[in-house]
């Protein structure tokens, strides 16, 4: 059981605290942070405890890389990598499951389907869990991540017609009541932190970058965008009328989640009409990243389809959306819709990450930050973030700094006083 691609320390360490975890429990989660080298790790774990076929699950953008990483290694059992929208084409026994991005699976207080399938497939079978945050917002997002392991620490599994989550809720959560629209609805999303954690550490094995050696932090830093007049005039109008009129298109914002996405979009030079139509109003941020970033390798993130765009026009044929080919490249700019490729990708050769809009979540914020990271990295990764002057962005980025969504509340307060 050599391998071709040799362990850190730190993750020999893992690997070992880890099996001794997965012969006594049948599952363990391995919460080590961007770039500490999970998936390797895991691997070798799986290598050890002398598996002959496992299931690799990941993002479809995630996948060459793990390939890779098992390509050059000299692992000696079958591996087989998916996709999460692709489990229903599994077929075959497994002797274990690798879950990678487990966070994904933390929906609530309804399971998704795709965790509903995960949690048949891998019946009775040791699972080694990966995340680099597995708990982005609340301890609620943990239970369902457990639950597809048939030896969950929580031990709980439907009765009759009560679901799972509620009855990890009855014990663990304070059920806080609502009222939207002239509707009561829960919020689940305060399990006590104090009375989950003893429940989940025997089965965590964290590790931090500081701990693993990482010798650089991401240095963020804030480009501030003069946006066009006009597109001024129309955040203003929208905030202030619910509605933006042209010629041919018409957008209106009927609600005060309609209200807050069509400010978000305009504030980055782009608006979506009521009939879907995407419209580029403002190339002033793709401008100001061309002027910022000259000299520098870099790769940008976007919100919407439209920024895509936005980007294509200005930056052409320079553009590529394949990691692999950035990495390999000295005059190619990676871009991405920023929920698709925050998570499972390289992007280390990078000297900057623009970041053209931000999306609500902490969890973009935490995971596209540390694209950059690597072990052996010299220079200091720099994230900047492309605002305009209108201040809705940098309303979003307190909010998620702060692990918080930047829910309508928020726009409301900051917005509509």
């Amino acid at each position: 059981m050599s391998f071709m691609i040799k362990l850190r320390k730190y993750q020999e360490e893992v690997k070992n605290k880890a099996i001794d975890v997965l012969r006594e429990k049948s599952l363990v989660y391995l919460a080590m942070q961007t770039r500490t080298g999970k998936t390797l790790t895991s691997m070798a774990i799986a290598s050890e405890m002398e598996y002959k076929k496992v299931l690799f699950v990941t993002k479809k953008k995630a996948i060459s890389s793990v390939e890779k990483d098992y390509k050059f290694s000299s692992f000696e059992f079958d591996l087989t990598v998916i996709n999460y929208e692709s489990l229903h084409k599994v077929v075959g026994d497994f002797d274990c499951f690798i879950v990678d991005e487990a966070h994904t699976l933390g929906q609530f207080p309804k399971v998704s389907k795709r965790t509903k399938l995960l949690k048949e497939i891998a019946r009775n079978k040791p699972i080694v869990f990966l995340s680099a945050t597995p708990t982005p917002e609340n301890y609620s997002q943990i239970f369902h991540q457990l639950w597809v392991s048939s030896f969950s620490p929580f031990g709980i599994e439907n009765e009759g017609r009560r679901k799972a989550f509620y009855l990890f809720a009855e014990k663990y959560v304070d059920k806080k009541e609502m009222k939207i629209g002239g509707r009561t609805i829960y919020d689940y999303s305060h399990a006590r932190e104090l009375d989950v954690k003893p429940i989940i550490e025997p089965i965590m094995i964290t590790l931090s970058q500081k701990e693993a050696g990482f010798t650089q932090e991401v240095k963020e830093e804030i480009l501030f965008v003069d946006m066009s007049e006009k597109t001024s005039k129309l955040f203003k109008t929208m905030l202030k009328d619910k509605i933006i009129e042209g010629k041919e298109e018409v957008a209106i914002a009927n609600s005060p989640v309609k209200l807050q996405s069509k400010c978000h979009q305009i504030a980055s030079g782009s608006i979506i009409t009521d009939s879907g139509k995407y419209i580029i109003l403002d190339k002033s941020k793709a401008y100001a990243i061309e002027r910022h970033a000259k000299g520098r390798k870099f790769c940008v993130y976007y919100k919407f389809k439209s920024e895509k765009d936005i980007l294509l026009s200005v930056f052409k044929s320079k553009i590529t959306e394949v990691p692999e080919e950035f990495q390999e490249s000295e005059d190619k700019i990676f871009i991405s819709q920023v929920i698709s490729g925050r998570e499972g990708i390289r992007l280390d050769t990078a000297d900057v990450i623009y970041m053209f809009n931000i999306d609500f979540s902490f969890l973009s914020y935490e995971q596209t930050k540390n694209r950059v990271q690597d072990f052996t990295r010299k220079k200091e990764p720099l994230l900047v973030w492309v605002f305009s002057k209108l201040g809705m962005e940098e309303k979003v980025l307190k909010a998620v700094k702060g692990k918080k969504k930047y829910t309508i509340n928020y726009f409301r307060r900051d917005f509509l006083k």
